[in-house]
């Protein structure tokens, strides 16, 4: 970890040179990345190395058991955050570029890559502004996904960003508070051991991970069956979103919250309480809709698709709505002129 200021509270003496202490943290977010190993200086610049506790990761104010390097004292108590833990051995360890924020909505972009879309706030937009491919975000949890691409490269977190789960477990990024940062070439931010290619081929075929993920063959369809609970039957090829507590929910394209939720389209209509099935991503083939081949299609101000672009004073569409893209259609591969739906679902912007 960086160097972190922190205080000590309650040391004592566990025999010799060990020693037991409460460390608080002036990022209390900071504690889950200490790790056994790091070297924790005092006020009065005694250092002494975590050795305890095992298990990981720790939260503010947890007891460890440290060992004195150097002179055998025992720690100074201190309340006013002087004293700092790090990892040691860092080179420039001072990341490029850093910047906190908000991860403020995701949808999953491809199961076996592990790869989402990002919508995030950051507090310095210079900062933001000068992340490159490669650079990473760190979520509440401490999970770390590295920026793949950017939807819209000139304006970089002005629009949203392609990004990858470093540790390839299948979890997504939480919403809430991220820090986005580039490291350098003797430093990244999470100092975990980097995964290893059997370790990802492992993940890779979690079952747990492909129980929520049904991908499939030619279509190249990403997808995941969740309970419906709107209290209404949702029509096929309807556009759906989450509600506030992760529940499937229709969109509103008036609401910022509802369309950055957008997670898919519906593959066939569902009653409430009933499961439904949902396509983040791929093709759903012979869907019957009547438009154009190639048309952009979008989320009409009711909530359907429509391959009318949203426009103010145009079929409902007034300031402040949210456009959102969902895909084309396209002719099936092998019966000319049916029409499947290619989804490519993203938010363009705000009229």
């Amino acid at each position: 970890m960086l160097t972190t200021e922190c205080y000590i509270d309650s040391p004592a003496s566990a025999g010799g040179d060990i020693y037991t202490l409460a460390l608080y943290y002036g990022n209390p977010s900071m504690a889950k990345f200490v790790r056994l190993g790091d070297i924790l200086t005092d006020t009065n610049t005694n250092a002494y190395e975590v050795i305890l506790p095992t298990s990981l990761p720790l939260i503010d104010g947890t007891t460890i058991t440290v060992q004195a390097v150097g002179t055998n004292i025992l720690p100074q108590q201190d309340s006013a955050y002087n004293s700092n833990i790090e990892t040691p051995g860092q080179i420039d360890s001072t990341p490029e570029i850093t910047t906190g924020g908000d991860i403020d909505s995701f949808t999953l972009v491809s199961g076996p890559n592990y790869t989402y879309r990002v919508s995030a706030s950051w507090s310095s937009s210079s900062e933001a502004n000068a992340s490159i491919v490669g650079d990473s975000i760190v979520d509440e949890s401490g999970k770390e996904f590295q920026i793949v691409s950017f939807d819209t490269p000139a304006v970089k977190w002005g629009d949203t960003v392609i990004v990858e789960e470093s540790e390839k477990e299948g979890v997504s990024p939480a919403i809430g508070s991220a820090s986005l940062f580039r490291g350098t070439n003797q430093y990244r931010f999470y100092q975990g051991t980097p995964i290893t290619d059997p370790a990802r081929t492992v993940a890779y075929n979690r079952d747990s991970f492909y129980q929520d993920l049904a991908l499939s063959g030619g279509t190249g369809v990403v997808s995941f069956t969740k309970r419906q609970d709107t209290g209404v039957t949702i029509a096929a090829l309807t556009p759906i979103g989450l509600d506030s507590v992760g529940k499937l929910d229709t969109l509103d394209v008036s609401s910022e919250d509802s369309s950055f939720s957008v997670v898919g389209i519906i593959k066939e209509a569902v009653d409430h309480t009933n499961d439904a099935t949902v396509v983040t991503k791929g093709r759903i083939e012979n869907t019957g809709l009547g438009f154009a081949f190639r048309e952009p299609l979008f989320v009409s101000k009711t909530g359907v698709i429509t391959d009318t672009k949203p426009s103010i004073g145009v079929d409902g569409f007034a300031v402040g709505d949210w456009v959102i893209s969902i895909g084309k259609l396209i002719e099936n591969s092998i019966t000319s002129g049916q029409k499947d739906l290619e989804i490519n679902i993203r938010v363009v912007g705000q009229l």
